[in-house]
């Protein structure tokens, strides 16, 4: 009985686990864009600190 619940559910555990890796995906990016634009202004504020 348990087995059957399992195979039912686990299309959708599989979709919500590939959903969560896309936005995880998504955000991480959007994270890294900033942190980048971020050390930009950061290297032309203080350009001598390299």
């Amino acid at each position: 009985m348990i087995e059957k619940r399992i195979h039912r559910f686990l299309p959708l555990a599989l979709l919500l686990l590939c959903m969560g890796i896309w936005s995880a995906r998504v955000s991480l990016f959007e994270i890294y864009d900033a942190a980048v634009e971020n050390s930009a202004q950061l290297d032309a504020a203080h350009p001598a600190k390299k």
